[in-house]
């Protein structure tokens, strides 16, 4: 995953459609963070979004499981979290998925 970010004085900018925007979490961070808790398995896309001054990391990638505890499947995921707490905002998965979800492990 590519993003334009840069670190000047101990302070993280990433690069937005409304320009360079200070953040208090780097999209490296955030991403490595929702590795780490589980909440996505393999990062695919990444963008940045601005909405009302507020600056939110969207991830889109994929969750590895085992449905009915036998069958490897790969459960796409959209995951937004806030730059400024490193906090999970919204996930967005299909009808299909949920579903899916509640079957696996």
């Amino acid at each position: 995953l590519k993003v334009k970010s840069k670190i000047v004085n101990g302070k993280t900018f990433v690069e937005t459609s409304a320009g360079e925007v200070e953040v208090e979490n780097s999209p490296e961070d955030a991403v490595n963070e929702l590795i780490a808790d589980g909440v996505i398995d393999t990062p695919m896309e990444f963008e940045v979004k601005t909405e009302n001054d507020k600056v939110e990391f969207e991830f889109k990638g994929i969750e590895a499981k085992k449905l009915l505890g036998l069958f490897n499947v790969k459960l796409p995921k959209t995951v937004t979290v806030d730059a400024e707490s490193g906090e999970v905002t919204e996930t967005n998965r299909s009808v299909w998925n949920r579903f899916l979800n509640l079957l696996s492990i």
